[in-house]
C-alpha cells in the first residue's frame, strides 16, 4: 500500500507469473475463497480430461492442487459457464461432449452440467450429480445459483431451466422458467448469468444488445422467480458475457478446522527466527532455528490445522532436518516451540 506515493502498487518481481501452464477448456475460470475467509481458490479444468486444476492463491504463494473426478470433457468448441454457489459449497461446471460419444458410452443428453459439492477448506470436489439439460443447442450454456443457493439456474440459447438442488432427485425438479422471445429484433437469446448484489440473475444476450434479461426474484420456486425478458436497458450494447464477478463478501467456514487453529498458526507473531529450506522442497528440508537451552518441539500442520508430524529439538542445536517424504503435496505449517517462545513458517511439499 505505501508504493506510488501512498495509492498502492505491485511489489516488483509479483507481476505477470505464470501460475501454471497446461491445455485448459474455454471460459470456465472461476474462483471461491478458502475457508479461513482470506485466501482464494481458482479453479480450472484440463482439456480433454478428468482433471481439475485447484490454484490456492495466498499473500504470498500460489499453490496447485489436481484432482481427478467426474466426467471428462471432449468437444470443447461451445461456450459453457462454471460457478460457485454464494455460500461457496456447490460448485457447478457446463459439460460438453460430443453426441456420438454419449451414444456410445453415456446416456445422457448432450447439454450438461456437473455439480460438486465443495469443501472451502481443502479445496475438495465430492458428491458429482448430473444435471440434465434438454436442449440440444451447441452455442452456449449458462448457470448460477439464488441467493440461498438453494436454486440452480441453467440457460441453453432458448430456454432458462430452474432446478431444485435440495432435493433427492434434482433432475426431476427441472422446470422451464422462461422461453426466448422470437418477436424480438435483435433476437433475445440467452447466454451468460451472473448473481447481482441485489439478489436477481441478470442473462446476457446472444445478439449484441443493449439490455440484459433478469431473473427478478430467484429465491422463488418455478415461473414465480419471475423472468423479465430484456429487464435492464444499458446504455451501450453488450454481447455474450458479464465480468467474472465472485461473492467477495463470503466469509469464514465458523468453527471449522481451517477457521480456527490453522488462521491462528499463521498469524502468529514470530517471536524467534526460524526458516525453513529448500521451499518448496519434495523430500527434505532444512529447518533451522535459534538454539533452545532445552529440549524443544517442532510440529507440522497441513491446511487443516492437523498435527501431521513432529520432531524433537535437542539443546544447543540450531538446525534439524525434516523427512517430507510422506506428506500429500500441498501447502504446510512448521512450527517450532523453545523456552517458551514458538515461530511459524510455511513450506509447499511438492510431488
Amino acid at each position: 500500500m505505501s508504493l506510488d506515493g501512498g495509492l498502492g502498487g505491485i511489489v516488483p518481481g509479483k507481476k505477470d507469473l505464470i501460475a501454471y501452464y497446461d491445455t485448459l477448456i474455454y471460459g470456465r475460470l472461476t474462483a471461491v475463497k478458502h475457508g479461513k475467509g482470506r485466501d482464494w481458490w481458482v479453479i480450472d479444468h484440463k482439456s480433454n480430461t478428468n482433471i481439475y486444476n485447484k490454484l490456492l492463491v495466498t499473500p504470498d504463494t500460489m499453490i496447485l492442487y489436481q484432482q481427478q473426478i467426474g466426467r471428462p470433457h471432449v468437444f470443447e468448441q461451445v461456450v459453457q459457464q462454471a460457478v460457485f454457489s454464494p455460500q461457496g459449497d456447490k460448485f457447478v461446471i457446463g459439460i460438453t461432449i460430443d453426441a456420438s460419444y454419449i451414444d456410445s458410452v453415456w446416456t445422457y443428453p448432450t447439454n450438461i452440467i456437473d455439480m460438486y459439492d465443495f469443501d472451502r477448506c481443502t479445496g475438495q470436489l465430492s458428491n458429482v450429480k448430473f444435471i440434465e439439460v434438454p436442449d440440444n443447442v451447441y452455442v452456449a450454456t449458462g448457470c448460477g445459483f439464488s441467493a440461498n443457493g438453494r436454486w440452480l439456474y441453467v440457460n441453453t440459447n432458448k430456454d432458462i431451466y430452474q432446478y431444485d438442488t435440495w432435493s433427492s432427485n434434482i433432475n426431476a425438479t427441472r422446470t422451464v422458467v422462461a422461453t426466448w422471445d422470437t418477436t424480438t429484433v435483435p433476437k433475445t437469446l440467452y447466454y451468460f448469468q451472473l448473481l447481482g448484489p441485489d439478489g436477481k440473475i441478470y442473462l446476457t444476450n446472444y445478439h449484441s444488445a443493449a439490455l440484459l434479461h433478469v431473473i427478478d426474484n430467484p429465491d422463488a420456486q418455478g415461473t414465480a422467480c419471475s423472468v423479465i425478458q430484456g429487464g435492464l436497458q444499458l446504455p451501450v450494447l453488450n454481447t455474450f458475457v458479464l465480468p467474472n464477478a465472485v461473492n467477495y463478501s463470503l466469509g469464514s467456514v465458523a468453527g471449522s478446522a481451517c477457521d480456527t487453529l490453522l488462521s491462528v498458526t499463521i498469524s502468529e507473531i514470530e517471536r524467534i527466527s526460524i526458516s525453513v529450506y529448500p521451499n518448496p522442497a519434495a523430500s527434505q528440508l532444512t529447518l533451522q532455528y535459534s538454539p533452545p537451552k532445552t529440549t524443544g518441539l517442532a510440529t507440522v500442520y497441513n491446511v487443516l490445522g492437523e498435527a501431521v508430524q513432529q520432531l524433537t529439538l535437542l539443546p544447543n542445536t540450531t538446525r534439524q532436518q525434516v523427512n517430507i517424504t510422506h506428506l500429500p503435496a500441498g501447502l504446510y505449517l512448521i512450527k517450532v516451540e523453545t523456552d517458551g517462545k514458538s515461530g511459524v513458517k510455511r513450506f509447499v511439499k511438492q510431488e
